[in-house]
Order: structure tokens, then C-alpha cells, then sequence
């Protein structure tokens, strides 16, 4: 109805950047239905950088004054992450879950401004402590290999892994 419509919106934007860093060609795909009383629909984002295709797809909906993005996936060069997550409006803490496959950790390090190669898994928890974003994170890299800035090679690795927790519990940086 014209009081609650659908919408469908697509934007491309050629050429591409932020803060320097080239995306290509960008392109947006939204469509939502209940827009007003309740938005729910499914939104896509893709680029194309250098380094390798990026693509964010999603569906959301709005319940009780909360976004959900479920199910949400990140393609970056070859590797995924995916998830949920639900985002309260009233600006208390994202809660949710996303966890992939890193396979190719050489076309995400060159986003960085990297050059290198290796592969891994990641699992990000993010949660609520009281009023206070919290977050955990696992990483689990594999045959890691970063060249050094003037081509000679730089730092190798076979396999780390690490956990990292963030909230109102956690210690003191440095400790």
C-alpha cells in the first residue's frame, strides 16, 4: 500500500574509493517490503578492488525495535564469513555470531596494504554485558608469510592461534 510501500533500489558507483583505496565498480541492491511499519527484505553490496571481488549479502527484518541480519555472509576474495547478528535501535550492544574460512589470507592482507599469504578460521562472538558491547574472538592462522615492504622475505609462520575478549571483565591493555 502507499502508506506502507515495497521498495527496490539499486546504486553503482564506477571507479570507486575510500581513504585511497581503490573498490572498482560498487553496486547495491535493496529490496524491502513493509518499509514503514515493519522493513524486512534482503540487501547485496559487491565491489571489485584489485586485491580480489568483495560481496556482503544479507537479509534483515525489524522486530521489537530490533535489526536483524540473519542470514548474513562476507565474501572477500575466495574466503567467507557468515553469520548473525541483531542490532538493537535503541544503541544497546549488536549481539551475534560470525565464523568462517579464511583461505586465502593473501588477497585480504593486500586490503590492508600486505603482501603475503597463509590461510585460517575465525569466529567472532559478540554479546551483551549489561550495558556494554562485548566481544570474543578465536583465529586460527595456518602457513603464514608476510614479505617485507622492500620485496626480501619477511616474517613466516606454520600455524597460530588466538583468543582475545573484550568486555567490562576483561583486563587492562598491557596486562
Amino acid at each position: 500500500s502507499v502508506s506502507d510501500p515495497a521498495v527496490t533500489a539499486t546504486l553503482a558507483i564506477a571507479r570507486a574509493a575510500v581513504s585511497g583505496q581503490q573498490l572498482g565498480t560498487v553496486r547495491a541492491e535493496a529490496q524491502v517490503e513493509s518499509a514503514v511499519s515493519a522493513p524486512n527484505g534482503r540487501v547485496e553490496v559487491s565491489a571489485s578492488p584489485p586485491a580480489g571481488a568483495v560481496r556482503l549479502a544479507t537479509s534483515f527484518a525489524t522486530r521489537e525495535e530490533v535489526l536483524q541480519l540473519d542470514p548474513l555472509r562476507l565474501t572477500v576474495a575466495g574466503s567467507t564469513i557468515s553469520g548473525a547478528l541483531s542490532a538493537p535501535l535503541n544503541g544497546a550492544p549488536v549481539t551475534g555470531r560470525l565464523s568462517g574460512d579464511l583461505e586465502q589470507l593473501g588477497p585480504l592482507l593486500a586490503f590492508a596494504g600486505l603482501d603475503g599469504r597463509g590461510g585460517g578460521r575465525l569466529d567472532l562472538r559478540l554479546s551483551a554485558e549489561g550495558a556494554n558491547q562485548a566481544l570474543a574472538a578465536t583465529v586460527d592462522l595456518r602457513d603464514v608469510a608476510l614479505r617485507a615492504a622492500d620485496g626480501n622475505d619477511g616474517s613466516t609462520l606454520a600455524r597460530a592461534e588466538a583468543a582475545a575478549r573484550m568486555g567490562r571483565g576483561s583486563p587492562p591493555p598491557g596486562t
